[in-house]
């Protein structure tokens, strides 16, 4: 049996699955995974969707649960993921799929 890996996906990766109407095989790539993303990403979506119609179809997926950095040890592990993929020189919305550890510190997903 396969223990799920809790994904934490951004808004790049769920754009251009999106995007490209190929929602269902981000689905496929992840099916044993735990899917999570942020409020923040949702309203990024939320707020391209305006623009670009197909992002809408990003914010109807039931198989990804929306959860919020509300503790200190989210909050630290966000921040230190940030500086790790250079947020700061590129923006802070900058990035790429990545999962969680067990240890609390993400990691990109180069699948």
């Amino acid at each position: 049996m396969t223990v799920p890996r809790p994904l934490v996906l951004d808004a790049m990766c769920l754009n251009h699955f999106a995007r490209a109407d190929r929602l269902d095989v981000l689905r496929d790539l992840l099916v044993s995974d735990e899917c999570r993303t942020t409020y923040v990403v949702i309203e990024e979506l939320r707020a391209g969707s305006v623009t670009h119609p197909a992002l809408q179809a990003a914010l109807e997926l039931e198989w990804i649960k929306v959860r919020r950095l509300d503790t200190i040890r989210e909050l630290e592990c966000f921040v230190k993921w940030a500086g790790r993929i250079g947020a700061s020189e590129r923006g802070p919305r900058r990035g790429e799929c990545f999962r969680r550890s067990g240890t609390g510190t993400l990691h990109g997903d180069n699948r």
